[in-house]
């Protein structure tokens, strides 16, 4: 997550705020595609494929196995400037706005430079399993933070609506900073807690010039069930999740011994 570049950053914003005006779940990163796009922008780059789709079929067949998926698409683009460049033009693009409108809920989006100093776009979409029901039904490995995070925020927005409260939204630039603070405190290179939260509350709110943040951690729950009623059970952490929010993103890392750590940052936009 932390490679992501800010291009690519506000290129799934972007997309995700479009998806939220008609009611859609937000896409999330995933490695393995990101990974895939990356590659794909960067063999059309340096001009070993045609700039299009070629080798589509391969890429999504992967990806659909490795992460029990049932379908994929792909957007390419070239020469844009700027997120709201590229996220326009394939939306003016029946084709290209199908897939971004699509029944989907992972991506991976890679920007890269040709040697005439141009943006080489791929988006690849994956629709993957949700997260089972039954909590006690594990995932496979290759999913399972991916699919904890996703049943994390459909719990919270669950809450919220009991509440009459607005649902929140994943934004990648919270996802990457909930994320790496999630990795720091699993690695042990900062303590279980809040420290560094001024300078992550700092960076967020004045990249999405915002008005409040607040930060969410937890350790040791197996599954979104026991995380979120963790956080419901305790008043302050309660109060950030029922907080006048509207955007967030939500950390999962595993230590070596197995611990799992987690951090939720929400944000007043």
């Amino acid at each position: 997550m932390t490679d992501i570049s800010d291009l690519e950053l506000e290129i799934l914003q972007q997309i995700n705020e479009h998806r939220a005006t008609l009611s859609l779940a937000p896409l999330t990163f995933h490695p393995s595609i990101q990974a895939a796009s990356f590659q794909h922008s960067t063999n059309m780059a340096k001009e070993l494929v045609p700039f299009g789709h070629e080798g589509f079929s391969d890429r999504a067949n992967v990806l659909v196995k490795d992460l029990k998926g049932s379908s994929a698409a792909e957007n390419v683009a070239m020469g844009q400037k700027t997120a709201e460049e590229v996220v326009q033009g394939w939306l003016n693009s029946v084709g290209h706005r199908n897939n971004i409108e699509g029944d989907f809920n992972l991506t991976g989006i890679s920007v890269v430079k040709n040697q005439q100093g141009e943006h080489i776009f791929t988006q690849l979409f994956i629709k993957a399993l949700e997260p089972s029901a039954n909590p006690s039904v594990a995932p496979k490995e290759e999913t399972a933070e991916v699919n904890l995070n996703y049943a994390i925020f459909k719990l919270i927005n669950k809450h919220r609506a009991g509440q009459y409260l607005s649902p929140l939204q994943i934004n990648p630039h919270i996802q990457v900073l909930a994320t790496q603070h999630a990795q720091d405190m699993a690695a042990g290179k900062t303590p279980f807690g809040h420290q560094g939260f001024e300078e992550r509350a700092k960076v967020l709110l004045s990249k999405l010039q915002g008005s409040s943040v607040v930060e969410n951690v937890a350790s040791g729950q197996e599954n979104a069930p026991s995380i979120v009623n963790s956080w419901l059970d305790s008043n302050s952490h309660r109060n950030n999740i029922e907080g006048d929010f509207n955007l967030t993103g939500i950390g999962i890392a595993k230590s070596e011994n197995q611990k799992m750590f987690y951090c939720q940052i929400l944000i007043k936009k």
